[in-house]
């Protein structure tokens, strides 16, 4: 097989002629898979579910990837899928790893106010937001999927409302909720490269819900209450632009006061991994 004498001269003096054999017998093979769509998209009825799916891929649009290829570590080639699993998890460790904590700030003060008062989470609206599930959606470790959730909703509305007053009142978060199922997408350069891939969270439905009915409360306070009057973060038509315009006309307003200006570039290129 190419592929095979390929993989096995990498690093001699025939690699390049392999690679470039190999490359040739991928487009012959290409090719042949091509017409042999062709010939079973004439055969089929136009428009059927079939019939878009196959012409979707002769379009080069997204169609169904049935595994992750194989990884290389190193010089090693990984195939089984625990391997490739492992590969994954250290490299995504490695990509959230926080840097040591600097308590530049150990005492911030009293604050301004505590709040004591009742805080209302109502089950009519814990039935709403588990009738406005979107039942495609992935479900996480606990396997219980948002059709479910959302044909039962009469059922697990005040419950499930309770429980979110608990967590509120107490301030925990349920062990189950904090683990996720990390699925790898590829996103750019080598496939081959496990670093190449972005770990997408898969979090329970449930915790989802109850992070909505609480922060239906929550949200509201914290664009009125949370920063003063110039902050941006958790309010309704403000966001990063805005943002950025305050900053560059601050900037600006500071040049033509005769003040410098100093400005840090990081690469942010691993920040949404």
């Amino acid at each position: 097989m190419p592929i095979a004498r390929k993989n096995q001269s990498e690093g001699t003096d025939n690699f390049p002629v392999d690679s470039a054999a190999c490359s040739e017998t991928l487009r012959e093979e290409r090719s042949k898979y091509v017409e042999k769509l062709k010939a079973k998209l004439a055969e089929l009825p136009r428009c059927s579910k079939q019939w878009w799916r196959i012409n979707r891929e002769l379009l080069h649009r997204k169609a169904n990837v049935s595994a992750i290829p194989p990884l290389r570590d190193g010089t090693n080639w990984l195939l089984d899928a625990k391997a490739k699993a492992h590969t994954f998890a250290k490299n995504f460790s490695f990509k959230n790893q926080l840097p040591e904590e600097v308590v530049d700030t150990p005492y911030c003060g009293d604050p301004d106010f505590e709040i004591f008062d009742f805080i209302p989470l109502r089950t009519r609206q814990t039935k709403s937001l588990f009738k406005k599930l979107d039942e495609s959606t992935a479900t996480g470790n606990d396997k219980i999927s948002a059709g479910i959730l959302k044909r039962l909703s009469d059922v697990l509305a005040m419950p499930f409302t309770r429980i979110c007053r608990r967590l509120l009142y107490e301030g925990c978060w349920p062990l189950i909720w904090k683990l996720h199922l990390i699925v790898p997408i590829y996103k750019k350069g080598s496939a081959f490269l496990a670093g190449n891939y972005r770990g997408v969270h898969l979090t329970n439905v449930l915790s989802k819900v109850a992070e909505r009915v609480i922060g239906s409360t929550l949200v509201p306070f914290l664009a009125n209450n949370a920063f003063g009057d110039n902050q941006l973060a958790f309010r309704k038509r403000l966001g990063c632009k805005d943002l950025v315009t305050m900053l560059v006309m601050s900037w600006i307003l500071g040049i033509c006061s005769g003040h410098k200006v100093g400005a840090y570039l990081g690469d942010i290129s691993g920040a949404f991994d």
